[in-house]
């Protein structure tokens, strides 16, 4: 039972790096172009690579992330004896689909996105678009997934 409260404080600590990692992503994006318009990244392509090594984190962070879920999150919904929350994981199992595809747009965009055929002005607002919108979804899916650890929580501190 010790192990299944460290699991779920290990799995909420790791939302935690998702997120840093994604405002990262956004920084990294926003040196393309300042808050002005005017381009600030002295070497447009250079910063596109950083975005995608950054990406790149951010999507394998989050691939360890789901799987870790996965792997035991059911075992500890059923053993903390909470059989409706069962119905929970298949819509956080969906919102791990909807993320990864989102991640996969993402990582499209940044790799398609060439720095020398575009002005900077034009690449941010791509990235951008594609980061608030996986950031979105992401923090609607740690939400729920959050109500759902309290839930577990209280559950097995009773047990």
């Amino acid at each position: 039972m010790s192990q299944m409260l460290h699991t779920i404080n290990e799995i909420l600590a790791e939302h935690r790096l998702l997120h840093e990692n994604l405002h990262t992503l956004l920084q990294l994006a926003a040196t393309i172009r300042g808050a002005s318009g005017e381009p600030t990244a002295d070497d447009p392509e250079s910063t596109l690579r950083q975005v995608r090594a950054q990406i790149e984190v951010v999507q394998e962070t989050l691939q360890a992330h789901f799987q870790r879920e996965e792997d035991s999150l059911e075992s500890i919904v059923r053993f903390g004896g909470h059989p409706e929350a069962l119905s929970s994981l298949t819509e956080l199992w969906h919102d791990h689909t909807q993320l990864n595809n989102g991640m996969e747009s993402l990582r499209q965009t940044a790799t398609t996105v060439n720095a020398g055929n575009r002005a900077p002005a034009d690449i941010k607002p791509l990235l951008d678009s594609a980061i608030q919108s996986l950031n979105t979804e992401l923090t609607a899916h740690t939400r729920r997934e959050g109500l759902l650890f309290a839930k577990l929580k209280d559950l097995l501190a009773t047990q």
